[in-house]
């Protein structure tokens, strides 16, 4: 293949620089728009929302896109946002006081806040990604990103991995190398993570879709939930009454 043809609009190669660029866009958006914290919520929702549309190969515009989702979800997801972030910051000083503070047999109370903060990080995982392609409550948001990790386990393990293992791997190396992954962050870090982990979110999510792939309620994602807890139960009974 010439260069003509490496270089061509619907050439391999051209669709992965193309891609790459539009990581590169929607990482500077996303790290612009973040500056005032309290907006985090919301933008981790836009992001989730274009990366997913990328994984699934559907046409957008990249700040259209984001910002789109931006204004339909920024009530609910800065709502999220906060109540997150103060659940987080509790559960942290939680542990600093039981680990520096306390002493005697109390102190392995830390168990459960470390139980509690894993529960923490697999909601977080699920929360805004779910807030991007659900029509759904807070409440019931909250409570459905739970039911994702648990009934999508290794998947869960999978994304948590993609977004810890990089960054402890850097710093616990050389210098550079952890400067490399700050530059990297800047560049593609946060979006690339995203879609990496979109890959996953959207093999989990199309199974609550209804056919016409239309945004199910909130009552149609319960119910669906609820109706995959029936039909294992039956299948359970079953296999035990052979």
């Amino acid at each position: 293949m010439g260069l003509g043809g490496i270089f061509s609009i619907d050439s391999k190669f051209s669709q992965v620089m193309s891609r790459l660029f539009d990581l590169m866009i929607l990482n500077l958006i996303f790290i612009v728009m973040c500056i005032p914290i309290v907006t985090i919520g919301a933008n981790v929702t836009a992001m989730y929302y274009v990366t997913i549309k990328m994984v699934r190969n559907e046409d957008s515009y990249t700040f259209k896109s984001y910002w789109k989702s931006f204004k339909e979800n920024f009530r609910q997801s800065t709502i999220i946002w906060l109540i997150l972030l103060v659940a987080g910051l509790f559960l942290v000083s939680d542990i600093y006081l039981v680990n520096n503070v306390m002493t005697g047999a109390i102190t392995n109370i830390k168990y459960i806040f470390f139980f509690l903060l894993m529960v923490y990080f697999f909601v977080m995982l699920y929360v805004f990604p779910s807030q991007s392609r659900f029509y759904n409550t807070i409440k019931h948001t909250l409570k459905n990103s739970l039911l994702f990790s648990i009934r999508h386990l290794p998947y869960t393990i999978l994304m948590l991995a993609v977004i810890v293992v990089p960054f402890f791997v850097c710093l616990y190396s050389s210098g550079t190398i952890f400067s490399f992954y700050i530059m990297f962050l800047f560049l593609f870090g946060f979006s690339a993570t995203a879609y990496v982990n979109s890959i996953f979110l959207n093999k989990i999510f199309k199974k609550y879709m209804p056919p016409e792939e239309e945004e199910p309620s909130d009552g149609d994602l319960i119910a669906h939930l609820n109706a995959l807890d029936a039909q294992e139960k039956e299948a359970l009974e079953n296999k035990e009454n052979e």
